[in-house]
This record gives C-alpha cells, sequence and structure tokens, in this order.
C-alpha cells in the first residue's frame, strides 16, 4: 500500500503539472511570491509538491529538513543490454546499488539561504538504514525508485502466487520490479535502505530518531514564526499530538503569533474547519484571517502582507 500511495502522489502531481488547471496557477503564484521571505513549513504530509515547487521556483533545491538527513542519489539501474547473458544482469541487479551522497554546490554551501522543510510524518523520497540509522533524501524526481524500494523481493514473489492463483496473469510493472536492483546503505553493502512514513492513524509510530529531530525542528520553528499559516490543514482530531504541541507552543510565547488559515471545500467542510481553529486558538481565530476559497489573491495577500 505504501509502494501504491508514493507512485499515486507522484502520478497526481505529474497529472496536474500536465493540466496546469486553476489551482495549479495558484500554486504557482504563491511558490513565486515565496520568494525572499524567511519561510518554513512543517507538512502533515509525505507528498514533495513543497519540494518540486521550490525546485521550479529557485535556480537550485536549497532545503534542510531539520532532521540530519543527508542528500543522496540513486545510481541508473544497470542496463540489460551492456551484458553478454541473462545470468550476468541478474547477478548484478542481486548485487543492488549502493546510494552516493550528493555533494554541496558552491550556492548550496550557503546554510543560510535553506529554506526548512519539516515533515513530521516522513517523506515519500526519504530512505532509513536500520543499522547506520543515517537517513537519506533524494530528489523527488527519485520518487519512483523509493517506491520500489518498499516492495522487497519475497513480497514480489507472494504478489505473482498469488495472481497466479486467482487466475491473472502477472502484471509487466511486477515483473519489472523483481528485475529493479534493492538500494544499499553507505555502511555495508549488505543493508538494505528502507522507509519510515507513520501512517494516518491515532497510534502513529513515531519513535525513531528522525521524527523526534522533526517535532523538536516543529516547535522551534513555531516559537520563532510571526504568523502561523495553515494551508488546506483542518485540524483533525486524530492528529492529538500536532495539536498538543500548537498548543504548548502557543501557551509558552510571550507574544502571540498571527494567524492565517486558508481553507477550501464545500461549505460543510469548510465550516466544521472554521469551527475546529476558533475552538482551539479562540477569538485569535475570525472570519478576518480565514479564507474559505483556497489561495485566492485575498489569501496569498495576506500572508506576503
Amino acid at each position: 500500500m505504501l509502494c501504491r500511495i508514493i507512485r499515486m502522489l507522484d502520478q497526481k502531481y505529474q497529472s496536474a503539472r500536465k493540466e496546469k488547471g486553476p489551482d495549479w496557477k495558484k500554486l504557482d503564484d504563491f511558490f513565486w511570491q515565496i520568494g525572499s521571505h524567511d519561510v518554513g513549513f512543517i507538512s502533515m504530509n509525505w507528498d514533495t509538491v513543497i519540494e518540486r515547487k521550490l525546485a521550479l521556483t529557485r535556480n537550485i533545491l536549497l532545503l534542510d529538513y531539520c532532521c540530519d538527513a543527508l542528500p543522496a542519489s540513486i545510481p541508473d539501474p544497470p542496463d540489460r543490454n551492456n551484458f553478454s547473458t541473462t545470468k550476468a544482469f541478474l547477478k548484478e541487479v542481486h548485487k543492488g546499488q549502493v546510494v552516493y551522497v550528493v555533494p554541496p554546490q558552491a550556492e548550496q554551501k550557503e546554510v543560510g539561504k535553506k529554506t526548512p522543510i519539516v515533515k513530521i510524518h516522513g517523506s515519500a523520497n526519504w530512505l532509513y538504514c536500520d543499522n547506520c540509522r543515517q537517513l537519506f533524501w533524494f530528489h523527488p524526481d527519485q520518487s519512483r525508485r523509493i517506491a520500489d524500494q518498499v516492495i522487497r523481493k519475497d513480497d514480489l514473489t507472494r504478489i505473482s502466487t498469488f495472481l497466479r492463483k486467482k487466475g491473472k496473469s502477472v502484471e509487466k510493472t511486477v515483473a519489472d520490479l523483481l528485475l529493479q536492483p534493492q538500494v544499499k546503505c553507505l555502511c555495508s553493502e549488505k543493508v538494505d535502505l528502507g522507509t519510515r512514513i507513520a501512517t494516518f492513524s491515532y497510534r502513529k509510530a513515531l519513535d525513531f530518531p528522525m521524527f523526534q529531530k522533526s517535532w523538536s525542528a516543529a516547535e522551534k520553528l513555531l516559537r520563532s514564526a510571526d504568523t502561523w499559516v495553515f494551508i488546506g490543514y483542518s485540524l483533525p482530531a486524530a492528529d492529538y499530538e500536532f495539536k498538543y504541541l500548537l498548543k504548548r507552543t502557543q501557551l509558552s510565547r510571550k507574544k502571540q503569533p498571527e494567524f492565517i488559515i486558508v481553507s477550501g471545500g464545500n461549505k460543510v467542510d469548510v465550516r466544521r474547519t472554521y469551527d475546529n481553529y476558533h475552538k482551539f486558538f479562540g477569538k485569535t481565530v475570525n472570519k478576518s484571517n480565514f479564507f474559505s476559497s483556497g489561495l485566492t489573491q485575498d489569501a496569498v495577500a495576506a500572508i506576503f502582507s
């Protein structure tokens, strides 16, 4: 399911980029307006829309996940045409591929200009080593390779067996995945990298180093931010841990932050979202700083005023 979700997120993004509908243009305008503004992001989702948009609106992707994640890349898979026999090709595939850390370019050395992006539930472009506890982040364009890494060879074997028993043909995708080399860690060529994603439930698996660091970083961002902007977030009951972080940080500040909430959807959803924020933050949330129609010009103007 995680593999499929990551693939769906990538497909949805690519489809929206191709269509370039009204919502896409609003999102483009929003990120172009960010410019040199001092901003940071706290994301509850796994998708990489923020990273992709920053890569498009800036000459170079300068970001910091605030959890000691290393920028890395996955080598291209071996080309079958370069091997004289299928046996030699499969032997190379079974060896796997070791990731390599991407050296910083001249501009990337200017750490102060990096945009903090805190992903408190994990990200679709992360891989983690259980052996050395190192987290690696990859360019969003490699999301499909990350998705392939989620499914192991024994998983694919069980899927293929199940499909055959049901009298269904083994999809080409499954066959291709069997030929995808597993991605290995720098610490050992025998250790496969895996994902660590907190699924959307009341009891999330957050007891990993990168999550602990991410939540701490999120609190620091909230403490220092003049304005808290919530975009497309309904403040659901399931996120009680995050709500506790918000309220604890709000009450600990000498000067209260300004609030801007950008919502959307039908009237029932909008009303429920407004009630959630109004009950949680009190009179600081009102009709003047609650925008119910998405990233409109008025909402964007309020954010960057």
